[in-house]
């Protein structure tokens, strides 16, 4: 239906012998059918790159990333036995000092300093 109207269309404008009309409907139409070839080209492009993208078997991908995961959880479990190991060495240096040097500011080093009674930092803060 819609090719026999065009067809009516364009017998009507060439009986009325107007061929600018003709051209610019003629280009018109050329630059439609480029521009529904270069989206159907994209819409192709797109497809093969989510394709590519996508593992063949989504199971695999979540395998490994269940095992990124656990890697993940081994590392962080690491770190912390390694900072509790760190904390307790540090408390056995305090102790040590402490009995040592039998002096309450043998506790004011790296980090554990006394507090400041409030007055002084009242003064300090003028």
């Amino acid at each position: 239906m819609e090719n026999e109207l065009k067809q009516l269309k364009f017998e009507k404008l060439i009986f009325e012998e107007d061929f600018e009309t003709v051209k610019k409907h003629l280009n018109n139409e050329k630059r439609t059918e480029k521009k529904k070839k270069k989206k159907i080209a994209r819409m192709i492009i797109l497809v093969q790159s989510i394709k590519e993208e996508r593992p063949t078997n989504p199971k695999t991908k979540n395998e490994q990333i269940d095992k990124q995961n656990k890697q993940i959880k081994e590392q962080n479990k690491q770190i912390k036995e390694q900072k509790i190991i760190g904390s307790i060495s540090k408390m056995k240096k305090v102790n040590l000092q402490a009995l040592t040097n039998k002096n309450k500011r043998s506790l004011n080093w790296k980090g554990f300093h006394k507090k400041q009674n409030p007055q002084q930092e009242h003064k300090n803060a003028r």
